[in-house]
């Protein structure tokens, strides 16, 4: 009804991760526009929204969520502030807001002469007359550059064009460097129908820039927002399966893929499948590849995580490194149930970019999809602490089998059926990769608990007999009763009703012998302990295990005790020679060597 006032609020989303879509002008209706211009200004960025505020629009208010992360206000035409971050148009015409946004290294990277930007976060409520207007936005540059909503590059560049399977990719460059990108325009062609999960986009764009280091020390890799990324100049090599440039294509496709207790899936899937199509597309070495998607420092005997708790990996790479090791052992976990009939990106494709929302979803879809019974598997390595073998086989990683990732004129699906290694030239495979039943970890595990719970083994001790020399007899001694029958003769009857008495195994040690027994039974308590030293998830370097004994080698008291036990020994032997020389003057005396006495035979 004409005169009558409604109240909406459109929130946009968030950069770097997903951009919701706004929502289209009615039939007819002019519509908000929010027109966004990024500048370089030094070593940030200058950032303009202006507004264009149709009639039927009668409020309006605008938050720009960066001026609540770091960015400073410049200055605002046509609104008052009511907030740090909001502001009320005053119905002026031109209105806009113009601010400063400092480099963090996602958001906004520069460089020397050269800035890529991510649109900034904002936000606009607004009532109306009649059909709502709706509202869009826009992005652009100031000077030279190039912007593909919601990134810009600011700065010289050049462009490069991919078209495949109906699908448009522009390569923005950065020069210089001016890096030679025939590498990855030959990974987007094979890419689709392949390596996207059915996934399509009308346009994609790909900003190579400058490689830096950021402040933090740390190699600037890639960020992605919706189905813009940028990557450093160095990953279009394409050199090793690892690269950037197929891990962030990864994310155009899938996105955000896992919420809540399936966070890990977001980097974890980005990882696994970027590495493994990198393989498939012929980058990289396959030794390489394994050797770098093992992620044995999250076993949790030396670094425990659980994937579903997020708290045990926050401000580590396990969501990276151990959720890729997950996946790939998952991946061949299916094919080896369905006989080949599914793999793990069929689970992804199943949702069609739609996020997992928790972990019971993630393990509801793989079951679904599969049709094999993998929840106690996902369970056990997805929320628990336990890794998973990766698989063995090759034929575990292929995708695309028409490729021929090694180059010997042979699809990857023929070598496989002919037992030739895919991605090895000349390389024989084994039998197909077995459904792993249990770990070393697991094994490891089992035989602790044995060894803590199980009784230290005794000896059952032989009555003594009274008035013997010794408190004790210890079990008869075989080697002993054969020597003594050797030494049995014409004088066996003289001997008859003498029992010689042994002492128990007991070893002599010399000086150096004790304090090497002394310091391993110390370096059992201590070096473990300090070994096992854990700090946010990740194992710590600890010190030479050298720092730690040669102290005890010199330990005055530590020697002292020893020579003590080794006299008490050296007494107690003596005193058995003795006993054994008086009760059996004939018998050939005390055997040194094995330290124990022979046994005269017994009467019959």
């Amino acid at each position: 009804m004409v005169g009558s006032t409604r109240p909406v609020v459109l929130a946009l989303a968030v950069v770097l991760v997903a951009s919701a879509l706004a929502p289209a002008p009615a039939s007819g209706a002019d519509p908000i526009v929010q027109e966004t211009t990024a500048e370089l200004d030094g070593e940030a960025v200058r950032t303009t929204l202006a507004y264009d505020v149709p009639d039927a629009v009668s409020e309006l208010t605008v938050r720009v969520r960066a001026l609540g992360d770091g960015a400073t206000l410049v200055e605002t035409r046509g609104f008052d502030r009511t907030a740090t971050t909001e502001f009320e148009w005053r119905g002026a015409a031109d209105p806009r807001v113009v601010v400063r946004i400092p480099t963090d290294d996602r958001a906004v990277v520069t460089g020397d002469g050269w800035a890529v930007a991510a649109r900034p976060a904002s936000g606009v409520s607004y009532s109306y007359r009649g059909s709502d207007p709706g509202f869009e936005t826009r992005y652009g540059v100031a000077g030279e550059g190039y912007a593909a909503d919601p990134l810009a590059y600011l700065g010289p560049h050049r462009t490069a064009a991919v078209t495949a399977a109906d699908e448009r990719t522009t390569l923005v460059v950065a020069t210089p460097p001016d890096p030679d990108v025939g590498p990855a325009k030959s990974f987007l062609r094979v890419a689709p129908g392949r390596f996207d999960f059915g996934v399509r986009r009308d346009g994609t764009t790909a900003f190579v820039i400058p490689t830096r280091e950021s402040e933090r020390r740390r190699q600037l890799a890639g960020v992605t927002s919706a189905t813009s990324f940028w990557v450093s100049s160095d990953a279009v090599a394409m050199e090793t399966t690892g690269t950037a440039f197929s891990h962030e294509y990864v994310h155009t496709r899938l996105g955000a893929v896992g919420e809540g207790s399936a966070a890990w899936l977001t980097e974890g899937s980005a990882d696994y499948f970027g590495r493994t199509f990198a393989l498939n597309a012929g980058a990289g070495e396959y030794g390489q590849f394994r050797e770098r998607l093992a992620a044995s420092q999250y076993d949790p005997d030396r670094t425990a995580v659980t994937l579903a708790d997020r708290s045990t990996w926050r401000g580590t790479l396990a969501n990276y490194r151990k959720g890729a090791h997950v996946l790939a052992a998952l991946d061949a976990e299916i094919r080896s149930r369905t006989d080949g009939e599914h793999t793990l990106a069929d689970v992804f494709a199943a949702r069609a970019g739609d996020p997992f929302e928790s972990h019971a979803d993630f393990r509801a879809t793989v079951v679904s999809v599969t049709g094999a019974d993998l929840g106690p598997w996902l369970d056990r390595y997805a929320a628990g602490d336990d890794l998973p073998p990766l698989p063995e086989n090759p034929s575990a990683f292929v995708y695309g089998g028409d490729l021929d990732p090694d180059g010997d004129g042979t699809g990857s699906a023929a070598e496989v059926r002919g037992g030739s290694h895919p991605f090895v030239a000349g390389s024989q495979t084994t039998t197909p990769t077995p459904a792993p039943t249990a770990t070393p970890t697991a094994t490891r595990r089992r035989l602790r608990r044995r060894r803590r719970h199980r009784r230290p083994h005794r000896r059952r001790r032989p009555a003594t007999r009274p008035g013997s020399a010794l408190s004790r007899q210890p079990r008869r001694s075989s080697s002993a009763s054969r020597s003594s029958s050797r030494a049995a003769g014409a004088d066996g009857a003289e001997r008859r009703g003498c029992r010689s008495a042994r002492t128990g195994r007991r070893l002599l040690l010399s000086e150096p012998v004790a304090d090497t027994l002394g310091l391993a039974a110390l370096g059992a308590l201590v070096v473990p302990a300090v070994f096992r030293r854990r700090s946010l998830g990740e194992l710590r370097v600890a010190p030479s295990a050298d720092e730690y004994v040669a102290p005890l080698r010199t330990d005055r008291l530590l020697r002292g005790h020893t020579r003590r036990m080794e006299q008490t020994w050296l007494q107690d032997t003596e005193s058995v020679r003795r006993s054994v020389s008086a009760r059996c003057p004939e018998s050939r005396g005390w055997s040194s060597a094995r330290g124990r006495a022979p046994r005269p035979p017994r009467s019959r």
